[in-house]
């Protein structure tokens, strides 16, 4: 452990690691006098202090954090009443229109002042991802219901889902929030769930969903028609170039809750994608293609990293952790040389090897342990770390660092573990 930082009266935490191995957690609270807040801190990399804290009061929740290029940080969640999202002297008034629930991501400066707020009126979902570009823009993605106005500023870019219920959506902004383009997936399942998005070192963004039914993952002119699996769900991977135009898509075969964070995508530093998650029973990595299938022992859940080519989207491999028991993916971010860093949570020992070798890792026999996985770019075991997270959740990963977050009543611990970098 490098350090660790008590924080009192917080619920709700989300967070995301600096270059400089600076800690961003973004959190809610219900004040006794002033209702919910929002509180995001920024905290030392060597000692945990708090550098800054923005507090934003009104009822609303964050669903996703993200660091931009310059330094500056974006917060993404859904809201429930009008509200100034603005804490200063200045006024940002928003409504979440007639539904009573909208979407808003809130760009906070390098200092955590107040930056500007764009929000999606009427979106029962409301669960918004975002994630960086290299310009200083940002990508926002989550699913909508029956339409939606994809600009969030002045203008209209209204949309309608093909089959009258959900749809998925990316949007992209600028660095000063200017809307530049939108792009909905039409499909036949009226509520998929959206699990992922990520973005390259060039602005190309990839999202990930999954749902039951067919769906076009070509949101321009052209058609590429995923079919239906039946009623078993697809997962389904899919990359659009920095304007939006569709790239590629790969499709994924697991057996997981649709309805949790089945699916985690992230680029690595070559541009290969890399999708991770778990599965239980069968899976099959390339049900379009060559079929790689494995087998996951009755009753265990194990987790998965398929890393997919760049500019094609085909499955270069993909490496399991086994576990006779239950093991779940935390987080996977990248890591230098074009490898990434999983955090995973077991509660039977786990074989870290996800190739041919096998290296046992023990559960500490009171409950479910967790670790740090180091992976190469052509998905060689590198390295691995223990990490004591009790009652809480490993939240952030980052070249071979980790942030948790333990729970104990209403007080968060934010905890950052340095192991040796791989």
């Amino acid at each position: 452990m490098d350090w660790s930082q008590a924080i009192s009266d917080r619920d709700i935490a989300l967070a995301t690691l600096g270059p400089d191995g600076s800690v961003f957690v973004a959190m809610t609270t219900a004040l006794s006098t002033d209702g919910d807040s929002l509180i995001v801190v920024k905290l030392h990399p060597d000692d945990g202090h708090t550098v800054w804290t923005f507090q934003l009061r009104g009822p609303l929740r964050p669903t996703a954090v993200a660091l931009l290029a310059d330094g500056s940080l974006a917060v993404a969640g859904y809201f429930l009443a009008t509200l100034d999202f603005d804490p200063s002297l200045g006024r940002d008034i928003h409504s979440p229109g007639a539904t009573g629930r909208g979407a808003f991501v809130t760009r906070l400066t390098r200092d955590g002042g107040y930056g500007w707020t764009r929000t999606l009126a009427d979106q029962p979902d409301g669960n918004l991802a975002v994630a960086g570009t290299p310009d200083g823009g940002l990508a926002l993605g989550s699913v909508f219901s029956q339409s939606i106005d994809l600009d969030p500023t002045d203008g209209v870019d209204l949309r309608v889902s093909a089959n009258g219920r959900g749809a998925p959506y990316l949007v992209r902004l600028s660095a000063a929030g200017s809307y530049l383009w939108g792009r909905t997936f039409d499909g036949s399942d009226p509520s998929p769930t959206f699990q992922g998005l990520t973005v390259d070192g060039t602005g190309n963004p990839a999202m990930a969903v999954s749902l039951i039914g067919s769906m076009d993952v070509d949101p321009g002119p052209g058609v590429q028609m995923i079919p239906s699996n039946g009623p078993a769900p697809w997962h389904v991977v899919v990359a659009l170039d920095g304007d939006g135009r569709y790239r590629w898509s790969h499709v994924l075969s697991i057996a997981a809750d649709l309805t949790s964070r089945a699916l985690q995508i992230v680029f690595a530093s070559d541009g290969d994608l890399v999708a991770a998650g778990n599965f239980s029973g069968s899976a099959d990595f390339d049900p379009m293609g060559a079929h790689h299938i494995f087998q996951a022992p009755t009753g265990a859940s194990e987790v998965f990293l398929t890393r997919l080519a760049t500019g094609t989207g085909a499955e270069r491999f993909t490496g399991v952790v086994a576990t006779l028991g239950s093991s779940e993916l935390s987080v996977v971010a990248p890591v230098p040389k074009g490898g990434v860093c999983a955090g995973i949570a077991h509660d039977q020992p786990i074989d870290v090897d996800p190739g041919p070798g096998m290296i046992i890792r023990a559960n500490d026999g009171t409950g479910t342990s967790a670790l740090i996985l180091a992976l190469s770019s052509n998905g060689a075991y590198v390295s691995d770390a223990p990490i004591s997270v009790v009652d809480g959740q490993l939240l952030a990963a980052g070249d071979a660092q980790a942030v948790a977050v333990s729970r104990s009543e209403s007080t968060l611990t934010v905890i950052k573990y340095a192991p040796a970098r791989p």
